[in-house]
């Protein structure tokens, strides 16, 4: 039987591969739960500064603390959200992790571990749809391999969808020292369930700014050894997407032969489509991204990272894609997760 805690947070698993691009050793990023199309994360440090983590695909949004905004340097906060679709179910989280930030990136894989087990989740929720209820939702959670919940309390609706507040044995840590009280302020904070909206799932992510008004700076090369920078790259679109993937991500794979058809039709709208091979900074990743790319008859061009990209592109999670205009700014939202047709709306909504 899996504990929820076992489904490792999207951010703090893709963090276990960030040693192995820096100084070539880490975990093997084959082993990694990585990013499907589906669970989305958010990761941006400033991304939970503002008012609300909207959790499209659980269905719910939830107003940001002020104790974790004011102690942002002292916690760590990741929203996260899942639609089964085909089975009528989401799922959503907030989990709360004792380090800041910045202390998670200098970890290492033994010390993140130890940081997920101790994590608490001040929101845990499932949805599900059609009128059922908490027996049919209990019946899917054992067949779907997770512990029987100790609780599930029913905290909103919308539509047909019913949501519940889920409690697992063990979910629940103390923190010593001076994050203790601020942590325990932040989960009475989140146990009021009245503050949060619900709306019926959808295909979706996390809502989280892409940096905008950041400007992308790089000087690389493409797999293949062709020279590029960002300021002449950029120049010649309108919009250039960025598409940002690893060799060993089956979703980033997956999509590959729509994104080679999607690069054709940008063109026609003065865009482009570029990729970035995120595992490629320390080599580890070149010769397998060559030949996924060859078998998938890949032609736009697929970057190397360099200190520039892996700067401007904060990623958690693959595939993350970006959009950035003519003058090297990122505008839009970042998109996570394999979604084509979401990747043509945000382009054409940034024309407009």
């Amino acid at each position: 039987m899996r504990h929820f805690r076992v489904l490792w947070s999207v951010l703090l698993a893709a963090l276990l591969l960030l040693p192995s691009l820096s100084a070539c050793a880490g975990a093997d990023p084959g082993a990694l739960p990585g990013s499907g199309n589906g669970t989305v994360s958010g990761g941006d440090p400033d991304a939970a500064a503002g008012d609300v983590w909207t959790l499209a695909m659980a269905g719910v949004s939830i107003p940001v603390p002020a104790e974790y905004r004011d102690n942002e340097d002292k916690l760590y906060m990741e929203p996260s959200d899942t639609l089964y679709e085909d089975e009528g179910i989401s799922y959503g989280y907030v989990g709360l992790y004792p380090a800041a930030y910045e202390e998670i990136e200098r970890m290492s894989e033994e010390e993140i571990y130890d940081l997920i087990d101790r994590a608490n989740y001040p929101v845990l929720l499932f949805g599900i749809d059609g009128g059922r209820g908490e027996d049919e939702l209990r019946v899917w959670l054992n067949g779907d391999g997770w512990d029987d919940p100790e609780s599930l309390t029913e905290i909103g609706r919308a539509g047909e969808w019913t949501f519940y507040r889920a409690a697992f044995t063990g979910m629940n840590h103390s923190y010593d020292g001076e994050i203790g009280p601020i942590a325990d302020r932040i989960m009475e904070t989140l146990s009021d369930a009245g503050t949060f909206t619900f709306t019926e799932p959808e295909a979706g992510s996390v809502v989280m700014p892409s940096g905008g008004g950041g400007t992308v700076t790089f000087s690389t090369e493409d797999v293949f050894g062709t020279a590029y920078d960002s300021a002449s790259l950029f120049a010649e679109n309108e919009i250039t997407m960025v598409n940002v993937w690893a060799s060993w991500c089956p979703p980033c794979k997956a999509e590959l032969p729509e994104l080679e058809e999607m690069s054709r039709r940008l063109a026609e709208k003065n865009c482009a489509l570029i990729g970035i091979l995120y595992d490629a900074g320390d080599g580890t990743g070149l010769e397998d991204g060559i030949a996924v790319m060859e078998e998938n008859g890949i032609t736009f061009p697929v970057l190397v990272p360099d200190e520039g990209i892996f700067a401007s592109f904060p990623i958690y999670a693959f595939p993350t894609t970006f959009f950035v205009d003519k003058e090297g700014n990122l505008v839009g939202e970042s998109v996570v997760g394999a979604q084509v047709e979401r990747y043509e709306e945000v382009i054409d909504g940034l024309l407009r």
